[in-house]
């Protein structure tokens, strides 16, 4: 058994000396259920939301792309535009993992494209892009690559998505 302090577990609870036992599973379930609430809620509002025919998520801005033809031709269609292809494959952890970033990023940033690309699927395009791992996001602009980010670390990613909105 561990002894923890109140305020380990809540960080902006005021400072107290009760202290409670805690076994290191019951540890281990407590700050997994606390790291994945957010996710959770927002899966189940967005459930709620949608039996309700309400849809919160928009499609607008997000797509995914298998031919490399129709990327293309969308990279044609809007030269003046950052487009952001996130290439991920399905089994990836870290590709799920900043995926709500990905998603949130999209939605902040409506004169921006992204695009999602599953490497499994869209074979053609991942070798174009010569892709080596993921998730790997290619940022381009009038058909050129403008800059690569290869890894998950969000904050990386929203640093260069937020430096290609401001040029």
């Amino acid at each position: 058994m561990l002894a923890i302090s109140h305020s380990i577990l809540n960080p902006m609870a005021p400072p107290d000396d009760e202290t409670f036992s805690v076994s290191r599973d019951q540890l281990r379930l407590l700050f997994l259920y606390k790291h994945h609430l957010g996710s959770f809620a927002r899966a189940a509002t967005d459930c709620i939301n949608k039996s309700m025919g309400r849809d919160t998520v928009q499609h607008t801005t997000t797509a995914r792309w298998y031919q490399r033809s129709e990327l293309e031709q969308l990279i044609r269609q809007h030269p003046e535009k950052i487009i952001v292809l996130d290439f991920f494959a399905t089994w990836c952890g870290p590709c799920k993992a900043i995926a709500p970033l990905y998603k949130e990023l999209a939605m902040e940033h409506k004169g921006v494209l992204f695009c999602k690309v599953d490497v499994e699927e869209a074979e053609e395009i991942t070798a174009k892009y010569d892709i080596k791992l993921m998730p790997t996001f290619i940022f381009t602009k009038n058909g050129e690559t403008v800059d690569t980010l290869e890894g998950g670390v969000e904050e990386e990613l929203r640093v260069k998505v937020l430096k290609h909105v401001a040029q």
